[in-house]
């Protein structure tokens, strides 16, 4: 009989879309964040671990002393690890972990005078390990690698997840299927570890070198297989190769994707052009090391610098890499329409490409320039400025959109209650604050939805810039017109709930019926087109569709998030955790979903 483990608790799981709305934003998509990650360079050296796959991890967790070599100077990195060296390993590395247990262990083959008799007895009353049922501990036999993943799958301890649960990976809802996605082996994974090893397996713990596609459970752990589990386990994605994890084969595109992130890890700062699709790393200045980057627009980077002592600062690199405008802000946000936002000692103004402060800091909050203005925040009230600063429309309403279209959505509060409508580059109201709900325009449309006085029921569906009705009997607010359609719901048949996409007349492009069809489940969350694609959802599972409405990236992702320049960033392994975050003021609870697992990668749209 195999260890015992008790795996983390099952939580109820459901989805939920969040939109966030920002003054000012630092998007950080395409480079990757340099922030926490360790220094590989900095690491200790053993005399046989240089030219070892897992060389950079093991070198890291002893310069934190992780672990430790021989007195020879050697690691050993092929050499198996004993149960009772693994006990001693996981005390060493979750010190934190609080006592379940007051007895006593009695294993019959562990003496008191072994060299780990005290860890192996305070690692049973943490519930590190429990032993076998014939009441053995086993001290000198080979932990297997589904044992010593079955027990990292419920030490770890994530600051994010410790709302609503301790420590522990959370369990994928379907475990033999993602074990099956991710290993070419997992029939061989016992019944005992399915769902330990399907945490392991979403959260990229798995390592076989060198090609990432077998967990091998019940082969012996080696030195190094151990120390790269301990490296995934801290979030030091590409310290291991990235060939040789489990998971990362979902991810594809282009091999300079792969390189960005081995270079980042080592603390190098890269990001990689999706347009001319080439891996690009800048130069700091002298003095400075690069800790986030933005994402490439209008052939800016932002990127957030530190120098030796401490103080950061936000500058911009040109697509080349090169430093195109010194460190000197306190943020930084994209150039759009040839200006980016900045702050100075919490005000808000633009510079242009050269770095020159075009319009002082001067504002509480501002967002970035769409048809020649940007909306800006004065005393609590939002109004807008055009490209040389000069106030358009002034500073009146509580909330705002950038304008679209010519028009721009504002927000009023009579009697309290939040109210939508739309004004015109001379700050002129073409369509009466009445909406309850209203989005941007977007191709001639914008989705609204009014509340009815006499039945308190919403009328919901599309205006034109001139305020008509042009489609009505949505269920809900509908999404914005793309590629000549938009994302609606609404009756048919009486009480029939249709869903799909419809054109600018009503009329159905992609019916529900053929997304079941296409997608064999009832879809949901259905996505904006962008460049010719949508995401979408089917229960857990996320996906793309093109514009006839056929899936051309399959529904295996925990998310999808932004599409361009033919590549979408995805997330694979998630698992969807629903807790409850709070209680109402008749103390009934709310729910809240947080996104465990897994890891964002890209993938290359079809041509």
């Amino acid at each position: 009989m195999p260890l015992t483990v008790d795996p983390p608790g099952r939580t109820p799981r459901s989805l939920v879309s969040v939109s966030v709305l920002r003054a000012i934003a630092i998007p950080l998509s395409v480079g990757l964040t340099l922030l926490n990650r360790p220094d590989a360079a900095a690491g200790q050296s053993f005399r046989d671990t240089s030219d070892h796959w897992g060389g950079d991890c093991i070198s890291q967790l002893a310069a934190e002393n992780a672990l430790n070599g021989y007195p020879d100077g050697s690691f050993r990195p092929n050499h198996p690890v004993t149960r009772a060296e693994f006990a001693v390993l996981m005390l060493n590395s979750f010190p934190d972990v609080r006592p379940r247990y007051q007895d006593e262990p009695e294993f019959r083959d562990l003496s008191s005078d072994h060299w780990a008799y005290s860890s192996i007895q305070t690692a049973y009353r943490k519930g590190i390990f429990v032993g076998y049922r014939d009441q053995t501990f086993r001290a000198d036999q080979s932990i297997t690698r589904i044992e010593a993943l079955a027990i990292l799958s419920t030490l770890i301890r994530r600051p994010d997840h410790q709302r609503y649960r301790e420590r522990g990976l959370a369990i994928p809802p379907n475990p033999q299927q993602v074990l099956a996605e991710m290993v070419q082996d997992a029939q061989e994974t016992p019944d005992w570890a399915q769902e330990a090893a399907a945490a392991a397996a979403a959260s990229f713990l798995i390592v076989d070198y060198p090609n990432g596609r077998h967990l091998r459970p019940q082969a012996a752990s080696t030195r190094a297989e151990i120390a790269a589990f301990l490296c995934q386990s801290r979030d030091w994605h590409g310290l291991v190769p990235l060939a040789a994890v489990a998971g990362n084969q979902h991810f594809s595109g282009h091999p300079g994707l792969a390189i960005v992130q081995e270079a980042t890890i080592r603390g190098q700062a890269a990001w990689f052009d999706r347009q001319r699709e080439r891996v690009v790393r800048p130069v700091p200045p002298a003095g400075w090391q690069v800790q986030e980057l933005g994402d490439l627009a209008e052939d800016r980077v932002a990127a957030l610098f530190e120098d030796e002592s401490g103080t950061r600062r936000w500058g911009y690199f040109d697509h080349e890499g090169q430093l195109a405008i010194a460190p000197e802000f306190s943020s930084a946000a994209e150039f759009s329409e040839g200006l980016a936002a900045i702050s100075q000692q919490d005000q808000y103004g633009f510079i242009d490409a050269t770095g020159q402060l075009v319009i002082p800091a001067q504002f509480e909050a501002v967002q970035p320039f769409h048809d020649g203005r940007a909306a800006v925040r004065v005393q609590g009230q939002w109004g807008f400025i055009d490209r040389s600063g000069e106030e358009v429309i002034a500073p009146q309403f509580v909330a705002v959109s950038p304008f679209s279209e010519g028009l721009a959505r504002i927000e009023a509060r009579p009697s309290g209650k939040s109210r939508y409508g739309f004004i015109d580059r001379s700050a002129r109201a073409v369509i009466a604050a009445r909406f309850k709900e209203a989005r941007s325009f977007s191709e001639g449309l914008a989705a609204v939805c009014v509340e009815i006085p006499e039945t308190g029921r919403e009328r919901c569906g599309y205006i034109n810039p001139q305020g008509d009705w042009v489609i009505e009997g949505t269920l809900g607010i509908g999404g914005d017109f793309s590629s000549g359609v938009a994302a609606i719901r609404r009756l048919e048949r009486g009480s029939h709930v249709e869903f799909g996409y419809s054109d600018r007349n009503g009329d159905w492009e992609i019916t529900s019926e053929s997304l079941t069809q296409e997608l064999g489940g009832v879809a949901r969350d259905l996505g904006t087109f962008v460049d010719g694609f949508a995401s979408l959802r089917v229960g857990e599972n996320a996906g793309v569709i093109d514009r006839q409405g056929r899936l051309v990236v399959p529904l295996k992702f925990s998310a999808i998030g932004e599409m361009a320049q033919g590549y979408a960033r995805v997330h694979y392994g998630g698992v969807w955790v629903s807790y409850v975050g709070g209680y109402d003021h008749s103390a009934m609870p709310f729910y809240e979903t947080n996104l465990e697992s897994g890891r964002w990668g890209y993938i290359k749209l079809p041509d």
